[in-house]
């Protein structure tokens, strides 16, 4: 009997393990204004790369212009997707559908006006970078963003492959 019990035990386990994890359940904004769940949100099973960031913040405008740059080259060498969360607050998200298509940013992108996301991530304040991987384990967590850390990122979703 209690080789049974022992053996269902490994089995629930493993078919536990190998459930894969899903981003906290948080309503955000898309640009167009749309109430989105943060359960919705598809790697693709793929690594994914959150940047949270401001429009306040030039540190992160200048790396997700680098970035931005780069996404043409990055693509044809691995598979990844970007998802860029404003932290900027009821008072100033209205800005950030124009200058978000004003910089010509093609990243997935989200506002999270009460902090709710950023708080459930466990994340303090903008910038702030995760990388997942394909089943949402936290493959690098980093709370800065400087020139640079583009080729940090890239070397990070190489390795996820």
């Amino acid at each position: 009997m209690k080789i049974y019990i022992l053996f269902f035990l490994m089995i629930y386990g493993t078919l536990l393990s190998a459930q894969k994890n899903q981003l906290p359940d948080v309503k955000l904004k898309n640009i167009e204004g749309n109430s989105v769940s943060t359960t919705t949100i598809s790697n693709n099973d793929s690594p994914l790369v959150i940047i949270f960031w401001s429009t306040t913040c030039h540190h992160t405008i200048n790396g997700l212009d680098e970035i931005s740059d780069l996404i043409p080259d990055w693509e044809e060498a691995i598979k990844f997707k970007i998802i860029i969360i404003s932290t900027d607050d009821t008072r100033s998200s209205g800005k950030v559908p124009a200058f978000v298509n004003g910089k010509g940013w093609d990243f997935e992108c989200y506002i999270d006006e009460n902090g709710d996301f950023r708080r459930a991530m466990n994340v303090n304040n903008a910038p702030h970078i995760l990388i997942l991987d394909n089943d949402n384990n936290t493959l690098f967590n980093q709370s800065t963003f400087n020139i640079g850390d583009e080729e940090i990122i890239y070397k990070h979703l190489e390795n996820a492959q």
